[in-house]
């Protein structure tokens, strides 16, 4: 079982407005970016349901501030499941700006 803790922008997806849905039109900035709003939930963050992985709050191993988000390996996946944790914005607040994506 591999484990992951997720700081900051974790698989943040930029979309561009013609290729995104009106439902993330609206949203124009990352909501809850650190983990901190919302505790113990993961406001603001998408985690497709899987059988074989699962997204959380952790606050013992949180690298920065209270929270870090934590997505862990259920028994019995495959080696090559993957579980993502994601919020989808417009890019037209980052057209010409440079964007770091950071984990940790």
């Amino acid at each position: 079982m591999q484990t992951f803790r997720l700081c900051l922008l974790a698989a943040l997806g930029i979309a561009g407005s013609a290729a995104c849905p009106a439902e993330c039109a609206a949203q124009s900035v990352l909501a809850n970016p650190g983990f901190e709003q919302g505790a113990p939930a993961l406001t603001g963050w998408n985690f497709p349901a899987s059988p074989v992985y699962a997204a959380t709050l952790d606050s013992v191993n949180a690298h920065q501030g209270r929270w870090a988000a934590r997505v862990t390996g259920q028994p019995g996946g495959d080696a090559n499941d993957f579980g993502n944790l994601y919020q989808t914005v417009g890019a037209a607040p980052f057209r010409g700006k440079r964007v770091r994506y950071r984990a940790w």
